[in-house]
């Protein structure tokens, strides 16, 4: 497990978030969408599908069947949900 700084700025906020580094993007989106919804009490923000997940500053784009680790991704390491 790692926690990471995920950067969303729909809501204008930086959240922590645990995750398992060996999981796909896909399923780490999933995972962030789900927890927003929750937190803001929103139905839904939109599908996962519509959401993207970057690394840093935006510059790399994390494809969706890869894992975290894959990128090389560590606990506090910054993520961008777009």
């Amino acid at each position: 497990m790692i926690m990471i700084d995920v950067r969303v700025p729909y809501f204008g906020e930086t959240v922590d978030f645990e995750t398992d580094e060996n999981a796909a993007v896909e399923d780490v989106i999933r995972r962030m969408v789900e927890l927003l919804c929750a937190k803001h009490k929103a139905s839904q923000i939109g599908r996962a599908e519509e959401f993207f997940l970057l690394r840093g500053d935006g510059e790399i784009l994390l494809f969706s069947k890869k894992s975290l680790r894959d990128y090389g991704i560590q606990s506090g390491n910054r993520l961008l949900l777009i």
